[in-house]
């Protein structure tokens, strides 16, 4: 497994690419995936890879293909096509991270299982440019941004109408956490399908959760650094280990205590770098 790191918490603290490299190479951290936020510009990828020892390891975009507002599910189908194609253009088994799309009558109250069809329909057409350029497509279990893959149980659906492995799953544990779905077992149910990995922790306030519920707000639970958080570091990475899993292991920061600067966002990304370091050794 290989130590990475996502660009967005340093990009939202005004850092661009050439100093998120400079930074993580210098520390350590030698496979980025790249953000929204940083131009999608396939010289600036290889001009950076060549300065430093970095190299681009995946391209995220999480949005809501299947919007009922025509022009902004084509804007975000476009920007997904592009970065399938310059991910074809690095090579070096560069993941496509994203979302599924999700269309808008489709939420918790009606099930998210109701926006199957439409959703395999759309990953089936980026599937078919995703073999054109040898690129593949993994889709993050995060509860927003216009996504119905949430759980185990619907990677399940989504993988049974979908056979292409080209599909695969960006597996974050955090998303699984609050929703108190199991987060160890699914890795080696899943082992061959698991394409990237976000190293991201939750906090659930269980006082707070008492008094509340899961409906009124959700302050009862926040993201954080791995190890400041409830899930068992050691039991993931070797659930991992033991599935065969060899990728990346990608640093994503949204932990709200270490946020705003950018001396506490290097801060925070060092923490979770020390925390994972001390389970497993990274190779380069």
């Amino acid at each position: 497994m290989r130590l990475g790191l996502l660009t967005n918490s340093l990009s939202q603290v005004g850092w661009d690419l050439d100093r998120i490299a400079a930074w993580a190479s210098e520390n350590g951290i030698k496979h980025l995936e790249v953000g929204p936020a940083v131009p999608l510009d396939i010289k600036l990828f290889w001009d950076i890879q060549s300065k430093y020892d970095v190299s681009i390891c995946g391209l995220i975009y999480c949005r809501n293909f299947l919007s009922d507002d025509p022009e902004e599910a084509e804007l975000h189908r476009k920007n997904l096509r592009e970065r399938i194609k310059v991910a074809g253009q690095l090579g070096k088994d560069t993941v496509v991270i994203t979302s599924t799309g999700r269309p808008q009558d489709v939420d918790v109250t009606t099930g998210l299982t109701k926006g199957l069809e439409p959703v395999v329909t759309f990953l089936e057409e980026m599937l078919e440019l995703a073999e054109q350029h040898d690129v593949r497509i993994a889709i993050e279990n995060c509860p927003v941004m216009g996504n119905i893959a949430v759980s185990p149980y619907m990677y399940e659906l989504l993988f049974e109408r979908i056979q292409d492995h080209r599909l695969g799953w960006a597996y974050d544990p955090s998303h699984l956490f609050f929703q108190f779905c199991d987060v160890y077992e699914p890795i080696a149910a899943f082992g061959d399908r698991i394409y990237h990995f976000h190293a991201k922790d939750t906090f659930v306030d269980e006082k707070l959760l008492a008094k509340t519920g899961t409906m009124a707000e959700q302050s009862w639970w926040r993201y954080t650094l791995p190890g400041k958080g409830q899930i068992q570091w050691d039991r993931i990475l070797s659930e991992l280990q033991k599935s065969g899993y060899s990728g990346i292991i990608s640093i994503e920061h949204e932990d709200p205590y270490w946020s705003e600067t950018p001396e506490k966002v290097t801060e925070g990304i060092l923490e979770a770098k020390k925390h994972l370091e001390e389970f497993k050794n990274f190779t380069c």
